[in-house]
């Protein structure tokens, strides 16, 4: 390997790393939202409680077959809880080092770890105890798998194209759209390899891998069809702002595409010619009369034609049903889409330098941001910490609150107490135990606190701070003649 060309690889190994640790310090978190407690209450149960749990909530069951595990191998820990987010966020670095890196070259490898780490999306989604980051990974082998069935078309990688594809699948439903408009693109790339029958045998061995699921995901649409959470549709510009975090990098992705196609066409050409002694640069302009798709083009084309079609399903089946669709959707095609960023600069004049300003304005823009959601997740986890040593409820003791994320799956995260949800707080002079607890959105009045005593209990008031997700008044009762 010559000398340059081990040192840019060591650079890229170095800078991978230091990235890597920017988000890998996050992990030592307790603080969780009401999505996370739900993934920490599914790693507790069995793995047929799951399923059927899972089932109910419309989420497909591989994500929290991974959280199990790491619960069932290293026990009821934040670190290990935000591992599940992690350690697919690891792989796609060690992909983009390894894989990419040698298929498609250093520039697109330096990007996708670049956007995958610090974007503002990928620093919330690398560490949170939900399943996008896995399904990121998933849709990025699966596209990386399809380019090398239009380079080398080679079995290995339609296996991989497939099991990949599969896991996605069985991670989020947006995957699962995601995917399967890379799979609408295989046709046409086998096409030109003359490898119908390969097509063939991967839309059977995918359908048949699918339909265990897809029973289920029929009966669990069914049974949500008069329960179902979303209210709002987000808009187009949400989307795109969700994947590039800002106007100027959605316009650069664009220019590079556009780029990248009038070079495959032959539409511009750029050269040198001598005139008067002097070097000149010359660019002549040129339609093509016959369009030939090239493998190289159809893949770059699968790519875009699968984030785009996420988004139609998704705001599609909102405007036409329901709301179905929410901007985090979206993150399992965010990997895929800084590949194919990074590609179509590496097929650029001066890409060396586009890719140097690329990453350089990217770090610029959201390094800050990264590290404000550091100190403010440090902030947090102080507190929860705090709140935990400061209240202490004894096995028999009943906890009620008014926030809806506590009762719903947040207490059961951190206290194996029984727990009530109400929304009049005034409920729980009904318990049978001499220790009752409040967790309290908001301060009890007065005229609330002499209900209580004048019910015969106790009122004191343990903790007034941030918890978990909100801030949260802590009140312990006991009754005098319990």
């Amino acid at each position: 390997m010559p000398r340059v060309t081990l040192r840019m690889d060591l650079i890229l190994y170095f800078y991978t790393f230091f990235l890597f640790l920017l988000n890998f310090v996050r992990i030592f978190d307790n603080t969780f939202w009401g999505d996370e407690g739900y993934s920490i209450k599914l790693a507790k149960m069995s793995v047929s409680q799951m399923v059927e749990e899972t089932a109910m909530d419309v989420h497909p069951p591989l994500y929290y077959l991974l959280i199990q595990l790491l619960y069932r191998c290293f026990g009821n820990n934040g670190m290990v809880y935000h591992l599940s987010a992690f350690i697919p966020y690891t792989i796609i670095l060690i992909v983009a080092c390894t894989v990419v890196k040698k298929r498609m070259g250093l520039i697109p490898a330096t990007i996708l770890v670049t956007m995958s780490s610090i974007m503002k999306s990928a620093v919330t989604y690398n560490v949170e105890v939900r399943m996008y980051a896995l399904a990121a990974m998933l849709v990025l082998v699966a596209y990386i798998a399809l380019y090398d069935i239009a380079k080398k078309d080679e079995v290995v990688s339609w296996v991989v194209f497939c099991v990949a594809s599969l896991g996605a699948a069985y991670t989020h439903y947006y995957a699962l759209i995601s995917v399967a408009f890379l799979y609408l693109m295989l046709a046409p790339i086998a096409f030109n390899n003359s490898r119908i029958k390969r097509v063939v045998a991967a839309y059977i061995a995918t359908i048949i891998g699918y339909l265990p699921w897809l029973m289920v995901l029929v009966r669990s649409f069914t049974r949500t069809k008069n329960n179902w959470w979303l209210g709002d549709i987000p808009s187009i510009k949400d989307c795109i702002q969700f994947i590039w975090d800002y106007d100027w990098i959605v316009k650069a992705f664009i220019a590079a595409l556009v780029m990248f196609v009038t070079y495959q066409l032959n539409i511009i050409n750029v050269g040198k010619t001598d005139e008067g002694g002097k070097n000149r640069i010359h660019i002549s302009i040129q339609l093509p009369g016959k369009v030939c798709m090239t493998n190289e083009m159809l893949w770059v084309f699968a790519g875009l034609i699968s984030i785009c079609g996420t988004v139609a399903v998704g705001l599609g089946l909102s405007y036409a049903l329901r709301p179905f669709f929410i901007v985090r959707y979206l993150f399992p095609v965010t990997a895929m889409a800084y590949l194919l960023f990074g590609y179509c600069i590496s097929k650029m004049k001066l890409k060396k330098l586009w890719a140097v300003i690329l990453v350089a304005l990217i770090l610029w823009n959201d390094m800050p941001v990264y590290f404000d959601t550091y100190k403010t997740d440090k902030q947090e986890n102080t507190q929860t910490k705090a709140f935990l040593t400061a209240v202490e409820p004894a096995e028999s003791a009943v906890i009620y609150t008014d926030n809806l994320h506590y009762g719903w799956t947040i207490l059961s995260c951190y206290y194996p107490n029984k727990y009530v949800y109400t929304e009049n707080v005034l409920d729980c002079l009904n318990a049978d135990s001499s220790e009752v607890w409040l967790f309290l959105e908001n301060q009890l009045d007065k005229e609330t606190e002499y209900v209580f005593t004048s019910n015969g209990y106790e009122l004191q008031e343990v903790y007034d701070g941030f918890f978990a997700t909100a801030t949260c008044y802590a009140y312990k009762l006991n009754h005098n003649n319990l």
